[in-house]
């Protein structure tokens, strides 16, 4: 088993204002997952004996040590602060003789959808969509026992978007200009810097960044699933009756090769006609085709490209080369699937696709 001096991860508990509470050594079935405009999550396990002493020794409670909701998982990978953000399940386990914690933490972006505008009365907007995003972290965290402790960071100009918010939650509108025909990318760091990247985030690392099977692929899985496919979407925007705002979009070449697939969309905090197109749009042109995602198993610690060469929203190069399967084609990374064993040996999986 790798020791505390010679591991290159770190898992530790840090209260809310930053102080190092305790390294976690004994970590069992560590785990980490980056994703694009998602929160992310990191997740491990204790021994119960382990805990309870490390706790004791602190002058806690195994459950006041890890205390859900308030104190904060921070994930290090060398001198590399990888995630951070707020413990939230802890679950304690006993079976015969074992006893066991387990814990998983969300990444900072997951405080966005515990926090909601416009609770009393509609408010309309119209501007940037990230500098929309900007005044209203601004303002949630001028509230009374509001601040989160976000810092603004980059705010890139992207486009604009019109219409009335209503009792909307945050993450979720985050989510909806994420989403939107031409949208952004956004993020929060580590160390609660939040980011507006427009159009996209991430770098071209094709000629530098190669994966190939056979290689230093170990394994890759193709998924192509049509029972996503939607090319007519009808979207449903403010309003009520009569007076509901209504959005329809096709694509006629999906239509013929398929036939019609429908869905309906709900956007009812959304009253202007233009952005609700612009939704129901990115619908149909991310559903009305069946495009492949892999599925990538990457050989782990010492191999070539190193997990610090890449990041979320790059853009990758991979290689298949099988006498039943060949191809070559520039894919931009999802997600990134770390799980970490006992002798800090790192597993890697990657879910790419075209963007």
């Amino acid at each position: 088993m790798t020791s505390l001096l010679s591991s290159q991860w770190v898992y530790q508990i840090v209260s809310p204002t930053g102080s190092v509470i305790a390294r976690l050594i004994d970590a069992s079935s560590r785990s980490l997952k980056l994703a694009l405009n998602k929160p992310g999550e990191a997740s491990f396990n204790y021994a119960l004996e382990s805990l309870y002493i490390m706790a004791a020794r602190l002058g806690e409670t195994p459950l006041s040590l890890l205390s859900p909701a308030r104190n904060v998982l921070e994930v290090y990978r060398g001198d590399v602060k990888m995630f951070a953000g707020p413990i939230l399940p802890v679950t304690r386990t006993l079976s015969g003789v074992e006893g066991n914690v387990s814990a998983k933490a969300l990444g900072w972006k997951w405080l966005l959808s515990k926090r909601y505008i416009a609770l009393d009365e509609e408010v309309p907007y119209s501007g940037d969509m990230g500098l929309i995003i900007d005044i209203i972290i601004t303002y949630l965290q001028a509230q009374t026992y509001g601040d989160m402790g976000l810092i603004p960071g980059t705010i890139q100009t992207s486009q604009v978007a019109e219409g009335v918010f209503s009792r909307k939650n945050v993450n979720e509108l985050i989510d909806d200009f994420t989403s939107a025909s031409g949208g952004l990318d956004f993020d929060i760091t580590p160390d609660k810097v939040y980011n507006v990247y427009y159009p996209i985030k991430g770098q071209d690392k094709t000629d530098s960044v190669i994966f190939t099977y056979p290689g230093n692929i170990s394994s890759i899985e193709e998924i192509n699933d049509g029972a996503k496919l939607v090319n007519s979407a009808f979207g449903v925007g403010k309003g009520w009756g009569t007076q509901e705002l209504t959005a329809e979009r096709d694509n006629v070449d999906s239509q013929i090769a398929f036939g019609i697939f429908q869905d309906i969309k709900s956007y009812k905090d959304v009253e202007n006609a233009t952005f609700l197109g612009d939704l129901i749009q990115q619908d149909v042109d991310e559903l009305s085709g069946i495009p492949p995602t892999y599925k990538i198993q990457v050989n782990g610690s010492g191999s070539s490209p190193d997990l610090s060469l890449y990041n979320i929203g790059d853009f990758v190069k991979v290689k298949v080369n099988d006498p039943f399967w060949k191809f070559e084609q520039n894919l931009r990374i999802f997600e990134i699937h770390i799980d970490i064993d006992h002798n800090d040996k790192e597993s890697i999986e990657l879910v790419v696709g075209l963007i």
